[in-house]
């Protein structure tokens, strides 16, 4: 078994035991469902022990995401340009729906990344976001989100494992 393999079935188990669970609506909410085009969600995270307290985060996947475990229908398909291939592929991207895990570990990739940069222009300026008022005041809101209530929630979640489930995200 690979490192990140390993890492991927710990965090796994960490998020069971922690008793997380996330809902989303099939396919994303004004998603496009082309090549290309990405996937975005508006998931509900929460302890499925208490569903009425969570956190609503966005969560956006690359189009290609959701052919990971699909088989092909014929050979080719994933990949192939042609009319049958382009439609198996919407098909798929619609009714792909993330798993807890997906939606849990980039959370805690993300409270990763922000949580050594000193502000959020800093952190812009790291990750290269475009220098627009709009980009910039998404990236801002995003930022303060992560490090308040995203944060805040998956301590919550994860106890004294908070640490450890980070640094297993980091692996993956």
């Amino acid at each position: 078994m690979k490192d990140y393999e390993k890492a991927a079935a710990d965090l796994a188990a960490m998020i069971d035991a922690a008793g997380l669970g996330c809902l989303a609506i099939a396919g994303g909410e004004g998603s496009s469902w082309g090549d290309g085009d990405p996937l975005t969600f508006r998931a509900w995270v929460s302890l499925l022990a208490d569903n009425q307290h969570g956190i609503r985060v966005p969560y956006v996947c690359g189009s290609s995401v959701p052919m990971a475990d699909e088989a092909e229908p014929f050979p080719g398909a994933k990949t192939a340009n042609t009319v049958a291939a382009h439609e198996w592929r919407e098909k798929v991207r619609r009714r792909y729906v993330p798993s807890t895990f997906d939606v849990v570990s980039a959370l805690l990739s993300d409270v990763a990344a922000f949580g050594d940069q000193p502000d959020w222009l800093a952190a812009a300026e790291e990750f290269g976001v475009e220098m627009d008022a709009a980009n910039l005041r998404k990236f801002r809101d995003g930022f303060e989100r992560t490090r308040t209530e995203v944060a805040s929630f998956l301590r919550r979640a994860f106890g004294d494992r908070f640490d450890e489930a980070v640094r297993l995200a980091g692996e993956l």
